[in-house]
């Protein structure tokens, strides 16, 4: 389960844009490059093994009737996160009226960087436009390779019993979406009215050229679970912003779930491992303004995961574990992201 929430990274980057993007009314910047530098502590947990909907940290799961050549290799640490971005940002102004409350600084941003970690390389490029200030549409494709390093794998197709190839991997990552957003200082004038509100979708489609029909495969060294196709991911942020340097706290939402026939390949209802379960993950997030071109980004999230059966949990191979339709909460992350801008 180390990395296995890699794409949190990702889910940061987008609260800061969100953030980023309502606090335009307050100093515009058409054109910069940046830095950023993401980690994130994952301490272990029960995998949902004592039976109750919340997981304890730091307590061994129970494991039952399970060969030990077939066990999920026993974690007494927890994993930890490292990946950076270089990127470079340009807005265009489009259909811009600075008197406007809903037209103020609307346009077209474009979005490149490039990620790297120890198991990960990839490219994304992102064009949003915001043709009214409450609506902002989006579309972004990432391009990357991984490989296997340090005992993870970066991208891989599962071979066998939890196992996964050797070889180095790409995968595609090519998203649509749109988010309404509003912030209460557009009506109510002052330094300690920003109460942002935004809420979201985003459909997926995420492939791994080497993977064949409904095979299960790694991304970016999350737990596997991953099959070739479309996914929805809808999202909601409420946050506070205040004219001091701890200048935004709020909650994050996050779902996903996979769409299409790719759903019902091995669903809970079908005794499968649950390609149908609806991940749901809820987060508290703070920003500070360290210094002007500096932020530092802290994230504590919660998950869900489904519960499998007592004598299936503990097996490597996802594919022959069984889910009874239900899931639990446990502590996934704390994790951490310096933004320079320059």
């Amino acid at each position: 389960m180390l990395i296995k929430k890699i794409c949190f990274c990702l889910l940061l980057l987008q609260a800061k844009i969100i953030l980023s993007q309502d606090q335009q009314n307050l100093e515009f910047n058409n054109e910069y490059f940046y830095f950023n530098f993401q980690s994130a502590y994952y301490p272990p947990h029960e995998l949902g093994t004592n039976g109750s909907g919340f997981s304890q940290s730091f307590k061994h799961p129970n494991f039952q009737n399970i060969d030990p050549s077939l066990k999920i290799p026993v974690n007494y640490w927890g994993g930890i996160k490292l990946i950076s971005y270089l990127g470079y940002y340009k807005n265009f102004k489009a259909l811009n009226n600075p008197n406007s409350i809903f037209f103020k600084n609307n346009g077209i941003d474009i979005d490149l960087n490039i990620g790297l970690s120890p198991v990960i390389v990839s490219f994304k490029s992102t064009v949003s436009f915001t043709p009214i200030s409450f609506l902002n549409l989006y579309a972004s494709n990432e391009l990357g390779i991984g490989w296997q390093a340090f005992g993870f794998k970066g991208v891989g197709v599962h071979i066998e019993n939890g196992k996964y190839s050797n070889a180095v991997e790409f995968y595609s990552e090519i998203t649509a979406g749109g988010r309404f957003q509003f912030d209460l200082n557009a009506i109510f004038q002052g330094e300690w009215t920003h109460i942002i509100t935004v809420i979201g979708n985003d459909f997926t489609y995420l492939i791994n050229p080497h993977a064949k029909k409904d095979q299960l495969w790694k991304y970016k060294a999350d737990d596997g679970k991953n099959i070739n196709g479309i996914l929805i991911k809808p999202y909601a942020l409420l946050a506070y912003k205040m004219p001091i340097p701890l200048n935004t706290i709020g909650i994050l939402y996050e779902g996903k779930t996979q769409i299409g026939k790719e759903r019902n390949i091995s669903s809970w209802k079908n005794k499968g491992w649950g390609s149908d379960i609806f991940y749901h993950n809820i987060s508290i997030v703070a920003n500070f303004e360290i210094i002007k071109p500096l932020t530092l980004g802290l994230q504590f999230k919660l998950s869900t995961n489904p519960t499998y059966t007592s004598n299936t949990a503990g097996l490597a191979d996802i594919s022959k574990r069984i889910a009874t339709g239900n899931s639990y909460f446990y502590y996934d992350s704390i994790g951490m992201s310096i933004t320079y801008k320059y």
